[in-house]
């Protein structure tokens, strides 16, 4: 089944993994908000094969800088399921 796992670990300094998995073939985005909506960095974006799989973000926005300490949202994306978890940054 399509499941988006608890970032770890959790609270993080300075990079966290997140696990997802994917039922059948599908098109995923895994995007990072603020607490204020704003985007902050996109993970992942493409075809993920059915399986488990991870990626780690490293507390750095799009443009490579370090974001500040605080709660952050991490979403996934595909053409039938959209999920958010909560994470926290330390620094």
């Amino acid at each position: 089944s399509f499941i988006l796992h608890q970032n770890y670990p959790n609270p993080f300094n300075p990079r966290t993994t997140i696990k997802y998995d994917v039922p059948k073939l599908s098109e995923v985005r895994i995007v990072v908000h603020d607490l204020m909506g704003r985007q902050v960095a996109t993970l992942f974006d493409g075809m993920k094969p059915a399986g488990y799989h991870k990626v780690i973000w490293d507390g750095s926005n799009q443009l490579g800088d370090e974001v500040s300490s605080g709660m952050y949202i991490y979403s996934i994306y595909t053409n039938e399921h959209n999920f958010s978890k909560k994470m926290i940054l330390l620094e």
